[in-house]
């Protein structure tokens, strides 16, 4: 069946739409539209980059990066100097990267790594020192040491001096007195105190190779008086630079000390410190105060005992701790605390009658007093909520010692512990 005249005229007319709108002809198929290329749009889109005030990592044309705002203003480099811009001489840029195109590219390799884990916080805090990003790596490397304060792959790249940081100048020289060598210590010691863990690492590096040709008598006798400060910032700084340096620790005097801030000491910073000191000492023999202490009459301290005996790391406190977790464990609920009564009132005395008595013509009345009492008699007992609060953490410590030491956790039955013990004696 032919199609009519009228319906061929209207699709002619649509075709005719069809050919205006997309450019077509009747002698061959639609024209594409001319666009930029690629490269092209990229090139452009850099070059309005440069001009936009960001933060960017200059790479200067001898070697040292920058990080700083800058922008390229007539093909000049200028930075921003407070809040001036300062043009830079020609071509002592060599390239440059945004910040944020670094910091995109971090978020994509972290999301390939595991950050919960130690190794590859380090692992990415490298990747960032070698971008010039030291801020962000710092945060990593801050992550690292709080969760391990010995953690080797941190403490290594904190000793490359990769990682650039104006620390507190020390004040002291060889050339300083013995006698003056703690006043000329002593703003380092207040500057460099509080500072984060990471930082306080790299200030305690710098502060080991400036003291190197100090003599070691008396900078020994320093630290030892820095560890009764009353600042336990100060006195964790002194214990890390004992731990950190090569000053012969274990010198008689010094690790009494040491011992004796690990287990009295009333930061628990500062005592895990003292325990990590005394822990590469490897001398099992430094057990024995610890599992003295262990007998004391105070939770406390048979509570800082416990955390450092498992710090330590020696075997022959495993059983000692187990008997320790019994005798916490058979005391439990059978405390009764002391109880008294106190009176709250007042006392009234008044003559309540005369006692009349005749001798010889003459008449004598004897006054009878007495006693009003006003006022109420009160139980009083010392409420057992802080023993027992110190037991939980008496517990607590011995359990995580238990666990360090033998690699299991039978919470706090001592009974499984023995068992597990006996099982498995410990070689010889």
């Amino acid at each position: 069946m032919k199609p009519s005249k009228r319906r061929t005229q209207l699709a002619l007319i649509l075709m005719g739409i069809f050919v205006a709108s997309t450019g077509a002809s009747a002698d061959g198929p639609p024209k594409k539209q001319e666009s930029p290329t690629k490269d092209g749009a990229m090139e452009e889109a850099e070059e309005d980059d440069l001009e936009t005030n960001l933060e960017r990592i200059l790479y200067m044309s001898w070697g040292t990066p920058l990080r700083t705002r800058a922008k390229q203003v007539d093909g000049q480099w200028q930075i921003l100097q407070g809040k001036e811009w300062t043009a830079l001489r020609a071509g002592s840029i060599d390239h440059q990267v945004p910040v944020r195109d670094i910091l995109r590219e971090a978020r994509i390799r972290e999301r390939g790594l595991k950050m919960a884990l130690a190794d590859d916080r380090a692992d990415q805090a490298m990747w960032l020192i070698e971008r010039a990003l030291y801020t962000e790596a710092l945060e990593h490397l801050e992550f690292c040491l709080r969760k391990d304060p010995d953690h080797g792959p941190t403490l290594t790249i904190i000793d490359t001096g990769l990682l650039p940081m104006n620390t507190p100048p020390l004040g002291a020289s060889e050339e300083t007195a013995p006698e003056e060598l703690a006043d000329a210590l002593r703003p380092w010691f207040n500057s460099t105190a509080f500072m984060r863990r990471a930082s306080r690492e790299i200030a305690v590096r710098d502060f080991i190779a400036g003291v190197s040709k100090i003599d070691g008598d008396s900078l020994r006798a320093v630290l030892r008086d820095e560890l009764s400060h009353r600042s336990s910032g100060r006195r964790e700084l002194a214990v890390l630079i004992l731990h950190r340096s090569q000053l012969q620790i274990e010198e008689q005097t010094t690790v009494e000390n040491l011992i004796k801030v690990a287990i009295l000491d009333g930061t628990k910073e500062v005592r895990e410190e003292c325990a990590r000191t005394l822990r590469d000492l490897q001398e099992e023999a430094l057990t024995q105060p610890f599992l003295r202490a262990l007998q004391s009459s105070s939770p406390a301290v048979r509570t800082n005992a416990a955390g450092a005996l498992g710090t330590l790391g020696f075997m022959n406190a495993a059983a000692p701790l187990v008997s320790a977790m019994a005798a916490t464990a058979g005391t439990g609920g059978s405390y009764r605390p002391p109880a008294s009564h106190i009176f709250v009132g007042k006392q009234i005395a008044y003559i309540q009658d005369f006692d009349v008595e005749v001798a010889q013509n003459s008449s004598i009345a004897k006054p009878n007093v007495n006693v009003l009492v006003e006022g109420a008699v009160l139980d009083v007992r010392v409420l057992s909520v802080r023993q027992e609060a110190l037991r939980v953490h008496e517990r607590s410590a011995i359990r995580g010692a238990l666990k360090g030491l033998l690699g299991e956790d039978f919470r706090y039955d001592a009974a499984k512990w023995e068992k597990w013990m006996t099982e498995h004696p410990a070689p010889e």
